[in-house]
């Protein structure tokens, strides 16, 4: 929810936060959180960085932040670490409006309020011959007139400093390019850098482009929620290491801090410090999902005369999917949040969607997409309806149904009860699910074993026969997936094994909830026994250097495309005896199927491969004939054409 499109007058939400100050911020803070994320906020174990940011402005009390959270103060900071070089000139500091002097400013100035944030109180001054006077003197009497409130809104403690309003008149710094100034925000922890914010198109007040880069300057496949995704990534600048060390002094005070910097023409500008991002409400998620389970049967869809167009949320990927040929429509939803106005917002957008354009038919990927686009469908009346189950998720986990779950099922099966559904399942378990709550009948059900793979790029290869034993794991690094059990199976086995084998943990990590801290990987991980590499764009070459592919995940998958990945390689497999995971490995045959949260068990079965290489070739090949029976591509495309043939009448 964000109140601040309801109530649009920047004085009555003053006025209207301000009689609720009397609320402790223990019940504030949390209330907050969940109003905008509609997630509860664990306060006792905190995961998320959204939820640590709430910790932050509870329990942490540095009176230097004070200081730093004013934009005229926090120079003097900047100043005592030796670093006076990179503050932007002042042109004037001004108590109030009677003391500028507007004919002495110069052509180009930029004018803040000592106590702005978040693009607010900011005027940029290109060329003061086209400005009024009078104008920029009601603009400023405007900042000025707005009453500071004694709580915050998010109730950020550092902001309230109790220092006075006043207006800072800076030099406008420039490349002489063009207007757009990159600005790069390293996410401080400790001292140490953990993340950058790489930002572009920004202008005064509206939303900016943005990427998210690691330390070394390496752009992630990660978004934030409520932002435009960067368009094309920013150059690395050629200091940059002198922007990381200058970052790394600056938030050296602090456990948590956000220094913003400019780099013009290789000349480095202090922006400001920040110690609560987006007040700890932003959104952030991974997604390039249509490119990598669903661009073969939308490019056969289009070639076989069907006019296809993608709605999808514009991960940063559009550029890609218009590149194919395709139309991309920006799909407004959040992948992760129950907040019921979001919610509603993607239910609207389908309506009208799907009410303007009349397909005849739509194809629905994910439980999210299912759930508002079928029901979106049913109302408007869309002949033809694809949904494809590709993995419950976390609501399924636990072998019960919720309540939520028990919701969202009794919605598909309202959605589903009409002619012309069809939906895909990728594992008989969540098939099982949806028959046994008549969400659909036998009528409707179409099957496919995940999402395919192309056998010739993903050919078989021998394994290795020289150097360590590698075993892989690639997957985000959420506990779900078995990562903790594998790091614990591989300590087991590091006695017997230390220099002889090697584990590889392929993926990122992931705001989720129960995603793994990278502090946990670097406490378990060492680099030479069990290397955990981040996220790769290099998959297919890491399976075919490796022997054994490692994958105890307990989450509910639909069938994972990493384990069909390796079984089109080659290579034999150790997973869970666990929904999706049981459907590409056959116990035995192709590899073992051991008991989800057992690592004594996992070693176990890693053990009887590593140490019997004919037993890893013969089940490799299994896994080879495995795919080449039921994961082909091709077939995956041919069923999603009939289907698409027999909705349309054709």
């Amino acid at each position: 929810m964000n109140y601040k499109k309801i109530i649009k007058s920047r004085n009555l939400r003053a006025k209207i936060l301000s009689l609720l100050n009397w609320i402790p911020d223990r019940i504030m803070i949390p209330l907050q959180y969940r109003i905008h994320t509609g997630r509860k906020l664990n306060l006792k174990n905190p995961q998320r960085f959204t939820e640590k940011i709430q910790v932050y402005k509870l329990r942490y009390r540095n009176p230097l932040m004070l200081k730093c959270t004013d934009k005229y103060t926090v120079r003097d900071y900047v100043a005592s670490k030796g670093l006076s070089d990179i503050l932007i000139p002042i042109i004037g500091i001004y108590d109030s409006l009677e003391d500028i002097d507007f004919e002495s400013l110069p052509d180009q100035f930029v004018a803040k309020t000592s106590d702005g944030g978040g693009g607010n109180q900011v005027f940029i001054c290109r060329d003061k011959s086209l400005m009024e006077k009078m104008a920029f003197h009601n603009m400023l009497k405007n900042w000025m007139s707005q009453p500071k409130p004694k709580k915050q809104a998010g109730r950020e403690w550092a902001y309230e400093n109790g220092q006075p309003r006043r207006i800072l008149i800076e030099q406008l710094i420039s490349d002489g390019k063009n207007n757009d100034i990159p600005d790069y925000k390293f996410f401080c922890f400790n001292g140490e850098i953990g993340f950058i914010y790489g930002i572009s198109d920004r202008k005064c007040g509206q939303s900016a482009q943005i990427g998210i880069y690691d330390p070394d300057f390496n752009k992630l496949d990660v978004y934030r929620t409520d932002e435009r995704p960067q368009e094309m990534p920013l150059q690395k600048p050629d200091n940059y290491e002198l922007m990381k060390e200058i970052a790394k002094v600056l938030s050296s005070d602090f456990p948590e801090v956000r220094v913003d910097l400019y780099n013009v023409n290789g000349r480095i500008y202090f922006g400001e410090l920040t110690f609560y991002d987006g007040s700890g409400y932003m959104g952030y998620e991974p997604d390039s999902f249509f490119l990598s389970h669903r661009k073969p049967v939308a490019l056969a869809a289009r070639d076989s005369g069907f006019e296809t167009v993608i709605i999808a949320k514009d991960t940063g990927h559009r550029h890609e999917i218009e590149r194919l040929g395709f139309k991309m429509l920006d799909l407004p939803i959040n992948p992760t949040g129950m907040n019921p106005l979001q919610e509603f917002k993607t239910l609207k957008y389908l309506y009208r969607l799907y009410r303007k354009e009349k397909p005849d038919i739509v194809h629905h990927v994910g439980l999210k997409n299912i759930l508002w686009g079928g029901l979106a469908a049913k109302i408007c009346k869309i002949r033809g309806v694809v949904n494809a189950v590709s993995g419950l998720g976390g609501l399924f986990n636990d072998g019960k149904i919720s309540i939520t779950a028990r919701g969202i099922l009794w919605l598909m099966r309202f959605s589903n009860k009409r002619a012309n559904v069809k939906v895909i399942f990728q594992n008989n378990d969540d098939k099982a699910i949806f028959l046994s709550h008549n969400v659909v009948n036998s009528t409707q059900i179409e099957f496919t074993k995940g999402s395919g793979i192309d056998l010739e790029e993903y050919s078989y290869i021998p394994e290795p026969t020289d150097g360590k034993i590698n075993i892989i794991f690639t997957a985000r690094m959420v506990r779900e997936k078995g990562v903790c059990d594998l790091i614990e199976a591989a300590e087991q086995l590091k006695p017997q094994y230390n220099g002889k084998i090697k584990f590889l943990l392929c993926g990122r990590l992931t705001p989720n909830k129960t995603g793994i801290t990278k502090d946990y990987m670097k406490e378990h991980c060492d680099g030479e026994y069990i290397c955990w590499m981040g996220e790769r764009n290099d998959v297919k070459l890491l399976l075919e250097n490796s022997h054994i592919m490692a994958f105890p995940s307990y989450y509910r998958e639909g069938v994972p495309k990493s384990l069909i990945e390796a079984s089109a390689i080659g290579r034999p497999i150790v997973t869970c005896d666990s929904t999706g995971c049981r459907d590409v490995v056959d116990d035995k045959v192709n590899g073992f199927l051991v008991t989800p949260r057992n690592p004594k068990q996992l070693a176990d079965a890693l053990k009887r491969l590593i140490d019997d290489s004919d037993l890893r070739r013969k089940m490799g090949k299994a896994s080879r004939e495995k795919a080449e029976r039921e994961f082909s591509i091709k077939d995956v495309v041919d069923i999603h054409l009939n289907i698409y043939r027999e909705l349309s009448g054709e």
